[in-house]
């Protein structure tokens, strides 16, 4: 539950004609019980392979608060579901962990030059979506949309996404 990708891979896996679900999958509880633990564990498995290559290395403290902004994320939209949106907590907590993980793509596609843009986004007091458009001519969060279009996420997916990336940053 707090890993992005391994969830995003749970889910459309689940939801290809392989396992035959019928409809797209969105709660990753659900994933599980349709797949079994056994197949559960033999996809993370898999899944977590890629998961080796950023645990040490330069690029580790960058990884690490990717990971961490996701799941605090997903944490809090978790808790927010469960005061306001009873029964839809799991599909919450999996739409926010995967809200941005166009940051992990860019990471784990370009590192040096993500973390090129992510020290002059720091150093400059600069959006980073704004950097990461200017350097690799998209940003992580239309990156997200693309790639949970790819997956064949449900749509309420991407429209949460897309509301929040809307949302003004600051009140005035």
């Amino acid at each position: 539950q707090t890993d992005p990708a391994i969830t995003a891979k749970l889910l459309r896996a689940v939801s290809s004609a392989q396992y035959g679900a019928g409809r797209p999958v969105s709660d990753l509880n659900r994933a599980v019980n349709l797949l079994g633990k056994k197949a559960v564990t033999s996809l993370v498995l898999c899944f977590s392979l890629s998961e080796e290559s950023m645990r040490n290395g330069p690029f580790a403290s960058l990884y690490k608060s990717v990971w961490l902004q996701s799941i605090v994320q997903a944490s809090a939209a978790e808790q927010i579901a469960k005061k306001h949106f009873r029964g839809m907590e799991g599909e919450a907590f999996t739409i926010a962990l995967l809200s941005d993980i166009g940051r992990l793509a860019i990471l784990k596609t370009a590192p040096q030059e993500y973390a090129a843009v992510v020290d002059r986004a720091n150093r400059e007091c600069l959006p980073i979506d704004q950097c990461e458009r200017e350097a690799f001519g998209i940003d992580h969060t239309s990156l997200s949309l693309a790639l949970l279009n790819h997956w064949n996420l449900p749509k309420r997916f991407s429209n949460a996404i897309c509301q929040r990336a809307a949302t003004p940053k600051h009140l005035t």
